[in-house]
Parts: structure tokens; sequence; C-alpha cells
């Protein structure tokens, strides 16, 4: 058990944890491979989130004792619980949320395919893994990708979608690395974000919805449970979410213009009520675009309210992790890198931010994607720190991120997540190809701090 890590110990695998710092799948009987969701949970153990193993099969969440090892007292002896939906299909998972009162959320999109209904669930459950009951319908509020604009969209999973469109955001978000979509308020309040398909005007917009602890929706917000992101004539895409203290909302993502190929990342804010809040940026939305740039994650220092976002950039052509720290009011913070975004081509043929802390010692930690073979590819998973100016903290593997890769496999980056003292655990899978596959495991890692 490390009680006390040593310094010169950060940024390398935890000895103490599973095989040399490595879990890998399928173990124990776990029907799933793909480990896409991790979750550190206060009390030194680790939830891990899976894709169905089989075509349109049951989620599987598993828990694991501190030392790596499955936790038999969670999932009624077995270590793992497997999550079915009544009437719909769970069908990928996007990532794992910590609640206020030990219970926690997974969030997953499922379809309907006999009615032609797709859209996002989310499933409470309590510590031990059963689903809440008195949370939505049995446990599960379903959000339709058809309905999610709508004033008065109940929770029925019924009806039929009325375009191909909702398969576009369907695919695209289960796809991708699982940034968090999805914060809770102080309250008991969820908010979670998503974009949409506009049929008018045939762009993409942003959505934020805020439901209540019981997983109604809030109709205190903007009067209707939920915000549509929209600026000018570009479509957006909205990806990640933070709460600050006083209740405002934090969302992040990328926009795009008419111009083919080209991208820009984006940071807005709105109040307790769901308007956009004018003592951020001057009440506009903080737009980052060289050539091509994306902001997957947000994080607020809750000590100062410092803001921290991460993502992608690409200013030369090849992918490079981006950062951008603002103060409170939505401006650069002169000490972050002298009050500019930083790209950091950490790795030859690319790297991808696509979660982030800041840590109250002015420290930031990230984690992505990295390729040291395929440009702008995701062939290994990286984690990186840095301190409070900007520079890659030596202190973390000497170098300030380490790489987890494998000469033989495409390992792929899904999810991070940090432990109350630091330790930084991250989860992905295993392909020999990567294009043609097969699947051949699932992984879990954790740094030392």
């Amino acid at each position: 058990m490390n009680t006390r890590l040593r310094p010169e110990s950060a940024g390398t695998l935890d000895p103490a944890f599973a095989d040399a710092g490595v879990l890998t799948f399928p173990l124990n009987g776990l029907p799933d491979l793909e480990a896409v969701a991790v979750l550190a949970l206060p009390d030194k153990k680790t939830l891990v989130g899976f894709y169905p193993f089989e075509l349109y099969g049951p989620a599987t969440v598993a828990r694991f004792h501190e030392d790596g090892t499955l936790d038999t007292q969670f999932g009624g002896g077995k270590g793992f619980i497997e999550i079915a939906l009544e009437n719909a299909i769970m069908a990928h998972v996007i990532g794992l949320s910590l609640l206020e009162d030990g219970a926690w959320l997974l969030r997953g999109t499922y379809e309907r395919e006999d009615v032609g209904v797709e859209g996002i669930a989310l499933v409470r459950c309590l510590s031990d893994g059963q689903q809440d009951q008195s949370f939505a319908e049995k446990g599960v509020r379903y959000l339709r990708f058809d309905q999610m604009d709508k004033p008065d969209s109940g929770t029925s999973t019924h009806l039929k979608s009325r375009s191909q469109h909702w398969k576009k955001a369907f695919s695209s978000q289960a796809n991708a690395a699982s940034s968090v979509s999805m914060a809770q308020q102080s309250d008991g309040k969820i908010v979670v974000v998503f974009y949409l398909y506009n049929y008018e005007t045939e762009k993409w917009r942003g959505i934020v919805l805020r439901l209540n602890a019981d997983g109604s929706s809030d109709k205190t917000f903007n009067d209707h449970g939920f915000a549509l992101i929209e600026f000018g004539n570009s479509s957006n895409f909205a990806l990640g979410v933070a709460i600050q203290s006083d209740g405002k909302i934090l969302v992040c993502g990328r926009y795009n213009d008419d111009q083919p190929g080209l991208q820009g990342g984006y940071l807005t804010r709105f109040d307790a009520f769901g308007r956009i809040d004018s003592t951020f940026n001057g009440g506009e939305v903080f737009k980052l675009k060289t050539r091509w740039e994306e902001l997957n994650a947000v994080s607020v220092r809750e000590s100062d309210g410092l803001i921290v976002a991460a993502g992608a950039a690409s200013p030369m052509g090849v992918v490079q992790g981006a950062l951008v720290v603002l103060n409170a009011n939505g401006h650069f913070n002169l000490v972050f890198n002298g009050g500019k975004p930083l790209y950091s081509p950490l790795l030859e043929s690319g790297t991808h931010w696509k979660n982030c802390v800041a840590h109250t010692d002015g420290s930031i930690v990230v984690g992505g994607h990295g390729s040291g073979g395929l440009i702008n590819g995701g062939d290994s998973c990286v984690v990186a720190r840095y301190r409070a100016d900007g520079s890659l903290d030596p202190a973390f593997n000497g170098t300030g991120f380490a790489v987890f890769a494998d000469k033989e496999k495409t390992s792929y980056y899904k999810s991070m997540s940090v432990m109350e003292d630091g330790r930084i655990i991250a989860c992905g899978f295993h392909e020999l190809d990567p294009w043609l596959g097969p699947l051949i495991g699932g992984w879990v890692i954790r740094y030392l701090v």
C-alpha cells in the first residue's frame, strides 16, 4: 500500500497495483474485454466500465480493490454487475461519474431498433451496484436524441425518430474517448452536455441539459430544462462540462465554420439559471482557432476559480495536445505559458488530450491518446503533468509525461480518473491491428505521483 509516495517515483507505474501497475482483461470470469470508462472511488477502490461483449448485450461494471484484485463484495459476490435496460439495449458505455451521496452514474447510449429510437441512458446505481429504483424509470433516465431540445419531452422510449441524423450523433459519441460530459452540482442536480442536428439550419448545436436529483428535468434551467449553444453561423459540438462552486456551468467543445476542413475549440459559461454568463469573457464565447483545434475537457480549480481546458490542435499538420488556462473572468491567465495556449508535440506522430484535472497546488494533469507510429493516430496512452507556468514537471517520470504502449499491439486510450491522493488511473483496450483488429483485451493502469 502506498501510504506515502516518493517524489522520484512519480509518473511510473504503481507496483502495488495488479501486475506491476497494469491490470489486463479478460479476467476472473468477467464477460467483457473493452475497458472504456474508469472511476476512482474515495475508498481507494476503482470502478471500470466495459462495452457490451456481445452485440446488444448488457454493459458491465466491475469494482477493484486498491491492489487491483476484483472486489467480490460488489455485485453479489461476483465483483461485477451487468446493466440491462428494459425494452432497449445498452449499445455503448460513455463514462462513469461519482455522485455526492456515494452512488455513481453510468452514461451510455441506447437504442430501440424496432422503433428507430436512440439516445443517452443515465443509469444511477448505489455504491454496491444495485440500480437506484427511485431515479427516473427504475433507475434509468432516457434522453432521446430527437427529444432533447423539446421543452416538454418526457422519459418514454417510444415513438420513432424522424431522421437518421441521430445516427450520426450516436456513432460519433460512442466511438470517441470518454471526456467528462456529465457533472453533478452540490445540490444534487445533474448536468449533461451533448449535441444535436438542426433540420432548418443544417447545423449541429451543442446542448446543455439539467436534471433534478431524481432524474426529472429541471425546468428552472433556462425555463425548459435545457439550453442550446449557438454562436454565429457555426456548427458546434458540446464535449465537456464542469461545475463551479457557485453553480455556474462551463462547457467546452469544437465548432466548424463554412471553411472546409477547419475547426476551432470553444469554451462558454452559463449561470445557475441556464443563461449565458455575461461576466465570462464579456459575455462572448471564448474561441481558439488557428487551423484545426478542439477542446474536449474542462476543469475548475476551486480555490480561485482558475479554468483549465484541454484538447488538441494542429498548427503544423500533426495533432498536438492543447491546453488553455483562463482566469475566472474568462481571460487568459498570464502565469501559464505567458497567457497563450500551450501546444505540446510530445510524440512525433501526435498527441491528443481527452481529460484534464486542475490541482490546488497549481499543477495540471492531462490524459489522452498519442501516436508513436501512426500520424495523428491513437496507438498509445499518454499522461502528463504540467506546472503552474505551463512547463512540463520533470519530477513526473523525469520528462513530465509517461507513455503506455505495446510494440505488438495498438493501445487505445479511453478514460482517466485521479484518486484523492493524486495517483492517476487510465484505461483502454488493445487490438492487434489499428484497422482490422481483432480486439484482444482491455487494460487499466495506475501511475504514482
